[in-house]
């Protein structure tokens, strides 16, 4: 919050932020325009006053911005930051294990959105692996803000910023999501306390959620103090029938043409068939807490000192059972000898009789036979995510001048754990006796075992050790900045301030890898070693039998074997192996660090004229950014050797190699927002700015990205040669604002994006020394566009008739258009953007009472525009309903309930290509269901 100060005091701080490094929010927020001059407190309870207040964030804003409020002190409409953020128009969520984590907004990814607290830039560290997608992705959070690892209690109002000033620190070509605080000179004397019990339906558990909030100022409203402290649990499961992907025979350098009529010529080629079946349940549990304090001190009426602190933690820990069946046709048509071929001898022509395949009219394999494999797999994964934000606030006025310091410091720790065990049925060194049917027409990659199969996988005895894979990651991310603006009043002009600032950041991010086994045991003499499932004395257990509710996966997937701690697996194995065979070894191939220096400055001019009658206001400015970067990667020589068809990677050298990359990149963002009163209730809005999003850290590295999969010999590289992003951004918006509470808002968005950052695959390239079958790399695939509209209108009913009192609607409809391309040059859809979505809220609202139900839906969209194999990823369409509901007992203690996921809603994922588009009905990939939560708790306010 600005504030005027005197000369002696303003001295002061320029030493203090000479000596301090901590970043903030220097403009004022519409919020702070209306009350810097009062000290009264603003008392905003309930669903209805929640949405005035975020209303007039959006109508007093001079850039075009939508807002979320709080519904009374430490009461937000939703548990969860990121769930919240999606009533917003344009925004949309990732979640995971059913909870929203990442935010988009307008369709672009959350890499594009820049998070802050109070201005401040959010650092997140988080560390987690899907081990099926794309045949496993390693995830690290690097600009992209986690959302999920916030707790909603510290929120007084969320602002969305989709229009940039020359004040707005850069770095979110989509938006800025800033995360305004309570602050204790507003809220005055206050203290609040809340628990709830979580219930999941598909876990069965119970966990405890606690919160509260102390707030308090002395007598003359000079100095106050806010201290708040939360605590979450949740356990979770999640079901999942996944496939690493769809290939073709030709991948694996096999042919690609079949003959599936008996006519002996070719009637069917490049069919698609998916890689494998991976029925798969996770068992997790999560852990939050957090602490959050202001200190505002405000000696004078214009001048402020504020100094703010938020520390948080969330730890986790899941187990996932997944069986891993091998269905694609190629991998066993010459692989081994005494399994019955589901092929005949090949014709003149080349083509292979493939009497029991059954090809859809998208070139997708809908049904066939198939020798296959089944692997058993153990994993178990522990995160901890830590952060800490810390900023020093300061203003006072200095004749005509209003000036600030903000020193700013944001740090993120985050580290993972994961282990995991395999086990296959070994009978010989042949595969599995027997065939199985796949079909891929029900929704989901359905696997069907014969007699002679499903004997074999069903008997735990016949399993021995496969494969294991132990590794940590730490993750490590931080920025220091400081800014100083200042800002005068202009008179008889058509512009009413002037302002100026710099700002100086340095961030630096680290990932640091430690692979602490993989591959095979071998014993002193070289001999690889293994241990039975009953031997390993990890205990045994099996998949649930109602893995994903209600979907067909072919047969009863529950009587696989799964080692239960595959911890102990690895370290009973370590005991038969060769000494050392567990020490930690630095992992080169994912370790990287990435340090960035920026300077920059700005102009800006806020407009307030007329033209004719009608009032004009806004601004005009310009910003300059400077960035120097220097990525850092590392490099071991490894060949890879193959067993058995099981790939490791063997290294050949114990010397490390550093790689190093320095550039430095310019940028001038000019920006322009202007806001026309056509009438006390109507106005009309132009905006136009540059802005740049830099690239993913991971994607800069000059080495690998992530470990090489030896087995199915693919791997992905960084390009230190990657630009920042940048956009040119167009909004219209005309805005209706009826009495005290209702709005009608349409608006039209146009983003010229420049340097889109996308995966392109190599097939059978050599890189490194070895030879891969894809090799995946980060390019600057050229120019993309995004066009759009929204609509947005927020309605009490009470105003259409007395019998309505109390009742409430709100909608919010969101339309994109976009485009990039590909690697080959092909028009595709921008990943992360959705056509169209939309949420909607009907709400009651009377005496004691309140009940909200909301729907939240986003159309399909692309999740990756090149898997291991080539392909795109996308994600179904998804919708969700929530219901919630207070009763106020007295001015005191109310109860609260949610329940969240009402409709069991699933998530989907589906493959395709430009060649031969699918849909998620026609070509499933992944299908996953975390059940319905349910909530009930007991507030108290004093």
């Amino acid at each position: 919050m600005k504030m005027r100060k005197s000369r002696r005091l303003l001295s002061g701080i320029c030493v203090s932020s000479a000596l301090l490094s901590v970043p903030a929010w220097a403009q004022q927020t519409p919020t702070e325009a209306r009350t810097n001059n009062t000290l009264d407190k603003v008392e905003v309870t309930g669903i209805r006053a929640a949405l005035i207040k975020a209303r007039d964030e959006k109508r007093f804003s001079p850039e075009i911005l939508d807002a979320v409020s709080s519904e009374d002190v430490g009461k937000f409409p939703d548990k969860n930051i990121a769930e919240a953020l999606q009533r917003v128009p344009g925004l949309t969520i990732d979640r995971n294990r059913g909870e929203g984590n990442f935010v988009s907004v307008r369709g672009l990814p959350a890499s594009f959105v820049r998070g802050s607290v109070n201005g401040r830039t959010i650092v997140s560290a988080t560390e987690s692996y899907n081990s099926t997608l794309s045949g496993g992705v390693q995830s690290s959070t690097g600009r992209e803000t986690n959302f999920d690892v916030l707790p909603s209690e510290i929120v007084d109002v969320m602002q969305v910023y989709k229009s940039n000033s020359a004040e707005h620190i850069e770095g979110g070509v989509a938006g800025v999501v800033n995360i305004q605080t309570a602050r204790p000179l507003m809220l005055g004397h206050r203290a609040t306390l809340s628990g709830s019990d979580l219930y999941s339906t598909l876990s069965g558990k119970h966990a405890p959620n606690l919160s509260g909030l102390w707030s308090w100022k002395n007598a003359d409203s000079s100095f106050g103090a806010l201290v708040s402290a939360t605590f979450s649990e949740r356990h979770i499961r999640q079901g999942n029938a996944d496939s690493f992907a769809y290939s073709t025979n030709g991948t694996f350098g096999y042919s690609d043409k079949f003959d599936t009529k008996g006519a002996g010529s070719t009637n069917a080629q490049n069919v698609l068939f998916p890689f494998s079946l991976n029925p798969e349940v996770f068992d997790e549990n999560r852990k939050n807490q957090g602490l959050n304090t202001t200190l505002q001190w405000r000696p004078a009426k214009d001048t402020e000192v504020r100094f703010d602190a938020l520390v948080q933690q969330r730890r986790l820990k899941h187990t996932s059972l997944q069986g891993i069946y091998q269905v694609s046709p190629g991998l066993f048509s010459d692989i081994y000898s005494s399994v019955p071929s589901v092929f005949g001898p090949k014709n003149p022509d080349g083509s292979i009789p493939f009497a029991s395949l059954v090809v859809g009219p998208d070139n997708t394999a809908r049904t066939y036979q198939t020798a296959a494999d089944l692997t058993s797999v153990t994993d178990v994964q522990a995160g901890d995510d830590r952060s800490v934000n810390l900023g020093l606030n300061a203003s006072t006025r200095l004749s005509d001048w209003k000036l600030s310091a903000d020193l700013a410091y944001a740090k993120a720790h985050g580290e993972e754990r994961f282990d995991r065990a395999t086990f296959m049925p070994k009978i010989g060194l042949n595969a599995i006796p027997g065939l199985v049917t796949v079909n891929t027409t029900g929704g989901a990659i359905a696997v069907t075992p014969d007699a002679a199969f499903a004997k074999t996988i069903a008997d735990a005895s016949l399993y021995r050790t496969n494969n294991f894979q132990q590794e940590s990651r730490k993750n490590d991310d931080s920025e220091q900045a400081l800014r100083l603006d200042a800002e005068r009043a202009l008179s008889n002009l058509p512009f009413s301030e002037f302002k100026v600032g710099v700002r100086l950041s340095q961030r630096r991010k680290e990932l640091a890898a430690n692979a602490l086994a993989s591959g095979q045991f071998k014993n002193a003499a070289g001999q690889p070693v293994s241990l039975s499932l009953t031997e390993a004395n990890a205990g045994v257990t099996h998949l649930p039998t109602d893995l994903v509710p209600g979907l067909s996966l072919g047969w009863n997937h529950g009587l696989i074997p799964f080692a239960q701690d595959p911890t102990a697996v690895i370290n009973a194995l370590a005991k038969l192996a060769k000494p050392g065979t567990l020490d930690p070894i630095f992992n080169a191939l994912q370790s990287y660090s990435v340090e960035e220096k920026t300077s920059a400055a700005y102009a800006q001019l806020n407009i307030d004229t007329q033209l004719g009658a009608t009032p004009i206001t806004g601004n005009v400015g310009l910003r300059y950014v400077s960035t120097n970067t220097t990525a850092t990667g590392y490099r071991r020589p490894f060949e890879i050797v193959t067993e058995n068809n099981l790939g490791t990677i063997h290294y050949t050298s114990p010397d490390v190699s550093t790689l190093s990359s320095d550039s430095h990149d310019v940028h001038w963002l000019p920006s322009l927002n202007l806001k026309a009163e056509l009438t006390p209730e109507l106005a009309a809005r132009f905006s136009y700015s540059k802005s740049l999003t830099r690239p993913l850290f991971s994607d800069l590295t000059p080495a690998y990205t992530g470990t090489p999969n030896p087995t199915q010999k693919t791997a992905a590289i960084g390009n230190s040669n990657l630009k920042p992003l940048t956009g040119e951004n167009f909004d219209l918006a005309l805005e209706w604002y009826r009495g005290k509470d209702g709005m009608v808002s349409l608006g039209g968005f146009s983003k010229r994006l420049n340097g889109i950052v996308g995966n392109t695959t190599e097939l059978n390239v050599n890189y490194d020394n070895n030879q891969w079958v894809s090799l995946t790399k980060p390019s600057n695939l050229g120019k993309g566009r995004i066009n759009g509209g929204e609509f947005s209108v927020q309605m009490p009913l009470d105003a259409l008739s007395t019998a309505l009192q109390g009742l409430g609607l709100t909608f919010n409809y969101t339309r994109t258009n976009s485009s990039t391309h590909d690697n080959k040059g092909a028009t595709i859809p921008f990943p992360g953007v959705s056509k169209y979505s939309l949420n909607t809220s009907a709400y009651y609202e009377r005496g004691p009472v309140q009940v909200r139900l909301a729907y939240t839906y986003r159309d399909q969209y692309m999740v990756l525009s090149s898997d291991v194999f080539g392909q795109q990823i996308f994600a179904k369409g998804y919708g969700q309903m929530d219901l919630s509901a207070a009763y106020d007992l007295n001015k005191t203690v109310s109860l609260f309930g949610n329940v969240i996921n009402l409709g069991g809603a699933r998530e989907t994922l589906f493959s395709s290509n430009v060649a031969n588009p699918a849909t998620a009905d026609s070509r499933p990939q992944s299908v996953s269901d975390v059940g319905r939560r349910f909530v009930l708790g007991l507030r108290i306010k004093l």
